[in-house]
């Protein structure tokens, strides 16, 4: 009767060494479900950042060519003319 108690202890206590290992993994899962979750919305937040700073910038771009174009455009017969190989001011900001 003696080693029946004693092996019915040992069983609860692996028992519940078992319950909070567990419970440990479970709350760990839940852990890791929140990164990856945080970890998405980080991608997300970065690649809308990234889309309007790409934006911005084109935007820049195009708006200082057109500026500096039209800073350096000369006219001849009333046409406005950029650069020295004849190209009309319309047709070389046609390609924005």
């Amino acid at each position: 009767m003696e080693y029946d108690d004693i092996a019915t202890k040992e069983i609860n206590r692996l028992q519940k060494q078992s319950d909070l290992l567990t419970l440990g993994l479970l709350q760990e899962k839940g852990r890791v479900a929140k990164l990856k979750k945080q970890l998405e919305e980080i991608k997300a937040n970065h690649n809308e950042h990234t889309g309007r700073m790409y934006e911005m910038a084109s935007r820049a771009r195009k708006e200082g060519r057109t500026e500096g174009l039209s800073e350096y455009a000369w006219w001849k017969d009333g046409v406005l003319y950029v650069g020295t190989c004849g190209k009309t001011l319309k047709e070389a900001l046609k390609g924005e």
